[in-house]
């Protein structure tokens, strides 16, 4: 592999963990879920990264949290407007 491209995988990587982190803080901070939840998730999701699994239930829910999460951001947006 190019060296330039595993750097950009690495920023990618890093960016995408970021907002994974922020937004699980905003799940925890609205109630969504609890944060011994988040944690399992996370720690589902790393093991599952370093495994190389296919996505499993705790990651589907995971993902489903977080288009929750986005759609009551853009609910409390589009209410802040009108």
């Amino acid at each position: 592999m190019k060296p330039e491209r595993a750097q950009h995988i690495a920023v990618t990587a890093h960016a995408a963990f970021g907002i994974t982190q922020a937004l699980g803080a905003l799940l925890v901070n609205k109630g969504i879920i609890s944060r011994d939840e988040w944690v399992n998730l996370l720690t589902q999701q790393a093991i599952d990264y370093k495994t190389g699994a296919r996505m499993n239930a705790d990651q589907k829910k995971a993902g489903d949290l977080l288009s929750a999460m986005v759609l009551a951001l853009t609910t409390d947006q589009t209410q802040a407007r009108n």
